[in-house]
């Protein structure tokens, strides 16, 4: 359709695709961002009804007052975390590396808490599973956010979507091995690449998850010896199955 519209309109630059809005049973006002416009102007009549404000305020006004409410401009907030790492039987804190803002190394480990054994000295390193889809149409949306507003689940976007999962720790980034693939000559990664669909790469399972985890293990076992080190995973459903042979409570 874009293609037939495109000609249509080189053809005849009036001959514009229209909404077809009233055609069918749903209101225009089922569009959340018109919906949203709609309800910005009239909460701005209101506001300059009820001060008397006769003339509009400027740009830089408006941001400033913005700042003040504690809103900033910013992408809308897509992910939701719990802070639980300053819970009193969380002793990681002392084991790890710290850093600054600018990624410079806030001095070494705090405390090596590792006294015997072959653990002796070695720092703990996390790595967290990070996983992302995007969609073909997905774009992102930037508005003023309050500092007190958190995530909020939202329907995928239009298009086909290409889901990216990896690890990453504030030590070493994305987990990259120091040698390379026989087969395919390059450094060995954990990242992968999954088309999400019935037609496609079917579904994200658990076993795409172990294999992962393992490709990774092997990977920190030959190129980092001497860090110990965690996997961090969120609380999805998909990371806590039980072996496929085990009995459901």
């Amino acid at each position: 359709m874009l293609w037939k519209w495109t000609i249509d309109f080189c053809k005849d630059p009036a001959n514009l695709p229209t909404a077809k809005y009233g055609k069918s049973n749903v209101s225009i006002l089922e569009d959340e961002d018109l919906a949203a416009d709609i309800h910005l102007h009239l909460q701005t009549l209101e506001f300059q009804a009820r001060l008397k404000v006769k003339k509009k305020i400027s740009l830089r006004t408006a941001q400033r007052w913005m700042k003040r409410m504690e809103y900033r401009w910013r992408a809308e907030p897509k992910r939701q975390h719990s802070d639980g790492h300053e819970r009193e039987d969380v002793a990681l804190e002392n084991m790890t590396r710290w850093w600054k803002s600018d990624g410079t190394k806030d001095g070494d480990v705090k405390e090596h808490v590792f006294a015997a054994g072959p653990d002796v000295g070695r720092v703990v390193v996390i790595w967290h599973h990070d996983k992302s889809i995007f969609y073909a149409h997905d774009r992102w949306k930037l508005r003023w956010v309050h500092k007190s507003e958190t995530a909020k689940p939202y329907a995928k976007g239009e298009g086909a979507s290409m889901m990216v999962a990896d690890l990453v720790s504030p030590d070493y980034g994305w987990l990259v091995g120091r040698t390379h693939d026989a087969d395919s000559g390059k450094l060995k990664a954990t990242q992968t690449l999954f088309r999400p669909g019935k037609n496609r790469d079917g579904y994200q399972t658990t076993d795409d998850i172990l294999d992962q985890v393992t490709a990774a293990m092997n990977i920190l076992d030959k190129d980092y010896p001497n860090d110990k080190r965690i996997f961090a995973y969120d609380n999805a459903t998909i990371h806590t199955a039980r072996p496929a042979k085990a009995l459901s409570a």
